[in-house]
């Protein structure tokens, strides 16, 4: 649960999902018409991120990965760079694990 909420806050298309919709809550004693539109847009944005479990299976595979390799090659980089979600996954693990620089290699 701390991984994914991690990872939620480092995705900022799934942390303004989840701050749409709280808005969106918040604002249902002013406007129920509004609250709806501004909830509509905040799953909308939790859908396309998938609830932000596409950076948070990248993040958890980048573990796994750096504890087996030491780094991040090229072949799991191309991999797992391809998407938004995924890259931040990606780079959060590799700025815990301190490799970082491997980053910048590819």
């Amino acid at each position: 649960m701390k991984a994914y909420l991690k990872c939620a806050k480092i995705n900022i298309f799934t942390l303004g999902g989840y701050f749409l919709i709280l808005v969106g809550l918040i604002s249902l004693t002013i406007s129920t018409r509004i609250a709806i539109n501004i909830i509509s847009l905040g799953v909308g944005l939790l859908f396309a991120t998938n609830f932000g479990l596409k950076t948070y299976f990248a993040y958890r595979k980048t573990q796994n990965h750096i504890k087996a390799h030491g780094r991040i090659d090229d072949r799991f980089f191309n991999r797992f760079s391809s998407t938004y979600c995924n890259f931040v996954g990606l780079k959060l693990a590799a700025e815990e694990a301190g490799v970082e620089e491997s980053l910048k290699q590819n």
